[in-house]
């Protein structure tokens, strides 16, 4: 029995990774240079060298901190309108001095908060305003100290995560082998909220109060940082591919196998979308880069998904349902959008029509004839297309007014008053009005439409 455990023993410990990197090192030597990528083959495919559970765990933390901070968000909206509602019901039920509690702040420390960190500018006084070179370049707008205390810890977490690895690796193609899955890992799960956030149609718009600019500005950072992740991916697996079999082997494996070659066609996709989404660039072509952007995009989350799948393992590379994951919310956020337009602008009555009218001071006054009733909220915007103005081309601008006309054809005369004092939302139509004014670009294309007609 003792015999047959110790050879059991001795099995498994021949058995252990760094037991048989040890023997093939020392084939190696007795060998001389034939064999000398026995310690570098392993560590350019699969998952050999990757330290797969830290990898999972960091994941984990990495999510976990965006729901954490989710949630504190939800805490403080939530607080900040039950103490409005309660300011409110409590001033409505007292005389006028006795209102005076409200004028204060209730806490001291608050006031000093919000001064210096909540609604303070990063430096100084430029606050929610571009840096332009020029009157056309701009170079973009610095964030608040809030928000830079918010990409401070995201940058800095995904740092420690990503150079979280063992230094004392005297095997610098396994350390690069453990670089790479990290830095892969960490590119894929900053995909998840980076898609989230990159949504019209996000839902946490409304439930955190959070305003879509703030969510756009950490769609960029997440962005950028994923790309980072992808590109160091990239390099480390190029640093073990090069030492193994050359360039040729490189361009061999790129050309002959699909998940070589989808991955480096991901990597060239995301350097291309971060070059184009540079400020100057983006706003000199704006309307041309989102659709690059919304083009590329896919294509990097296709390329990336073929990644995954084609691995030579079962079932595929652990980041697969991830990726699954962001194709069904990128999916179901594009059907939101369609079914909102389709709702907005058809009904049994017809379809929107636009009025478009040339005003003093280059404006242009756009008046939407919706076929329905729509509860528009005050402080919103609403994107406008036209289709013999750009027809790809989507612009975001604020609601001027609103009026709901009732169609008292569809109304008995003895109803016909009390539309004075309810709204029948079955009978009844809404027309948004919007000033615009002519600036470049899609702008000026509408100001010049709109004066053209009215000079016919």
């Amino acid at each position: 029995m003792d015999s047959h455990r110790r050879r059991l023993a001795d099995l498994v410990v021949d058995l252990i990774p760094t037991k048989v990197l040890q023997q093939r090192a020392h084939a190696a030597d007795s060998k001389g240079a034939a064999t000398a990528t026995s310690t570098i083959s392993p560590y350019h495919s699969n998952l050999d060298g990757v330290n797969q559970p830290v990898n999972m765990l960091f994941k984990d933390m990495l999510w976990a901190s965006f729901g954490g901070m989710a949630v504190l968000v939800l805490v403080i909206t939530v607080s900040r309108i039950l103490w409005a509602q309660l300011r409110h019901v409590s001033a409505m039920s007292v005389e006028g001095e006795r209102q005076n509690y409200w004028k204060t702040a209730q806490w001291n420390w608050m006031p000093s908060l919000k001064k210096h960190l909540i609604y303070a500018p990063l430096w100084k006084k430029r606050h929610n305003k571009e840096i332009k070179l020029s009157n056309a370049i701009g170079i973009g707008t610095l964030p608040s100290r809030m928000h830079t205390v918010i990409l401070g810890f995201y940058l800095a977490s995904n740092m420690v995560y990503m150079f979280f690895l063992n230094w004392e690796n005297a095997n610098i193609y396994s350390f690069c082998a453990e670089l790479r899955g990290r830095s892969g890992t960490l590119s894929v799960v900053n995909m998840v909220p980076l898609i989230i956030l990159a949504g019209r149609n996000n839902p946490l718009i409304g439930m955190l109060h959070v305003s879509f600019d703030t969510y756009n500005l950490l769609h960029r950072w997440i962005g950028r940082m994923s790309v980072i992740e992808a590109v160091i991916h990239t390099i480390a697996w190029l640093i073990v591919q090069i030492a193994d079999s050359g360039w040729e082997g490189v361009w061999h494996r790129m050309s002959n196998e699909l998940f070589i070659g989808s991955g480096v066609a991901g990597t060239i996709s995301l350097i291309v979308i971060m070059i184009l989404s540079f400020s100057p660039v983006r706003h000199a072509f704006y309307e041309t880069f989102l659709n690059v952007h919304i083009i590329l995009a896919f294509f990097i989350f296709l390329m990336t998904y073929i990644h995954c799948a084609v691995a030579g393992l079962p079932g595929g590379l652990p980041q697969l349902p991830w990726m699954i994951a962001i194709f069904t919310l990128w999916f179901l956020e594009r059907m939101a959008r369609i079914v909102r337009v389709a709702y907005m602008n058809w009904s049994d009555r017809g379809v929107t029509d636009a009025i478009v009218e040339a005003v003093p001071g280059e404006c242009t006054r756009v008046t939407m004839n919706l076929p329905r009733y729509v509860d528009v909220k005050p402080g919103t915007h609403a994107y406008l297309r036209f289709k013999d103005i750009r027809p790809w081309d989507c612009h975001p601008f604020s609601i001027g007014w609103v009026e709901h006309i009732p169609d008292h054809r569809a109304l008995p005369l003895d109803e016909e008053k009390a539309q004075l004092t309810s709204i029948d939302k079955k009978n009844t139509t809404t027309s948004v009005s919007f000033i615009i004014g002519a600036h470049t670009g899609f702008t000026r294309d509408l100001y010049n439409v709109a004066r053209q007609s009215g000079e016919r």
